[in-house]
């Protein structure tokens, strides 16, 4: 199980298209650290009460990093806790913009993500990503990135495509390869929740999205292939019939392997739907998480892929590339989670130009994901900032 928690939802960073963005200034508040305590404390009973075996935590925001070393410190101790009373060691990831990065915190970091990825977002192109104050978001972006490469963390990145990406998927490809990263890329489309909402000059459609990932796929193969580039890398193995490693979007587990936790500890499915208008399973300090994940809030996510087998993606020949796609990217398309996702089409023009009648090779989609060899990679935490 992935918990995605979001200590906060303040940032110092002011990007045009913040997924995450709150009017509220009530909604910014901090988790504390008795909060922080009182979170263990239930992940502790829950690796208890259904016998987990394995366990990670991804922090994200907001801005992670705002809550300063001495909060992730804490963290890693509360991890070293959990693991002596449980035996299940907790892994850990973050999703930052790196703006803050010090020297504490790179030993921090060091310590509670061992050879984890840290997860940052970057824009080459101009006027996109920007930091409050009116500071370079670029410049101290950068500087973060130096000293997180200098402490040996593997860092990786997600890039946002939005209309300035389009026909210039070489070129971002490039700029990225350029900056020697461990912890490969990830290219996601740009999708309407908080201000993006505002920016629609920045959307996309369907087709242009599966445009842009034709482009890259020809500079990633250019190249040789020398970096992971997601959702390519996956995509490939599936067609080769080879062990796959996919994002939550793609994996057909949606919900089953993740779950949110806000800084007030309320449950949702996923970082996203927290982000978005899903509903809540519930709030940690009302009851234990087993409780939670186990009620009627939680069950519909669970059936949504039998739901979709049956309408919408009845037949398809991509399922099991795509299962359907985020809940998140159907609701906010359609109002419904249980459509597909509105990616769809820009998905099928990219299969069916590159994979053509290999389709639908890999596995059955009647076989369990255990059986047909997946692998979970990090859920899509950054896909609009």
């Amino acid at each position: 199980m992935l918990f995605i928690v979001k200590p906060t939802a303040a940032c110092n960073g002011a990007c045009i298209y913040c997924s995450a963005y709150k009017d509220d200034p009530s909604k910014l508040r901090k988790m504390s650290m008795e909060e922080l305590r009182f979170l263990y404390g239930r992940l502790t009973e829950y690796v208890e009460a259904t016998g987990l075996k394995k366990m990670s935590i991804l922090w994200h925001g907001g801005e992670p990093l705002l809550m300063g070393p001495k909060f992730f410190a804490e963290a890693a101790d509360l991890s070293d806790e959990l693991k002596k009373r449980t035996g299940v060691a907790v892994g850990h990831l973050i999703q930052s913009n790196i703006t803050l990065v010090s020297d504490a915190l790179v030993s921090v970091l060091r310590r509670l993500l061992g050879d984890r990825r840290l997860g940052t977002s970057y824009d080459p192109i101009a006027g996109i990503r920007l930091l409050k104050g009116n500071r370079s978001y670029e410049a101290m972006w950068h500087a973060g990135l130096d000293k997180l490469q200098a402490g040996g963390l593997n860092v990786g990145v997600v890039y946002v495509v939005h209309a300035l990406s389009l026909n210039k998927a070489r070129d971002i490809y490039q700029q990225f390869k350029a900056m020697d990263l461990r912890g490969g890329l990830r290219f996601n489309p740009l999708y309407s929740e908080g201000l993006a909402k505002r920016s629609e000059h920045l959307h996309i459609s369907p087709q242009q999205w599966g445009e842009f990932l034709l482009d890259l796929r020809e500079a990633w193969d250019e190249d040789g292939r020398t970096i992971p580039v997601a959702p390519l890398d996956g995509w490939e193995a599936l067609a080769e019939g080879r062990k796959a490693r996919l994002s939550c979007a793609f994996s057909g587990t949606c919900t089953r392997g993740f779950t949110g936790i806000e800084a007030d500890g309320t449950v949702y499915s996923c970082g996203r739907s927290l982000d978005g208008e899903l509903k809540p399973f519930g709030n940690i300090h009302d009851a234990p998480l087993a409780d939670i994940l186990g009620g009627d809030a939680r069950r519909a996510f669970l059936n949504r892929q039998e739901w979709l087998l049956m309408g919408e993606c009845a037949g398809c020949r991509w399922w099991n590339f795509c299962h359907g796609g985020c809940p998140n990217d159907a609701y906010l398309a359609f109002g419904d989670m249980m459509r597909k996702t509105y990616w769809c089409e820009g998905r099928k023009l990219f299969l069916d130009r590159v994979y053509g009648e290999r389709a639908g090779i890999a596995i059955a989609p009647e076989q369990t994901h255990e059986e047909a060899g997946y692998e979970f990679d990090l859920p899509d935490p950054e896909v609009t900032r």
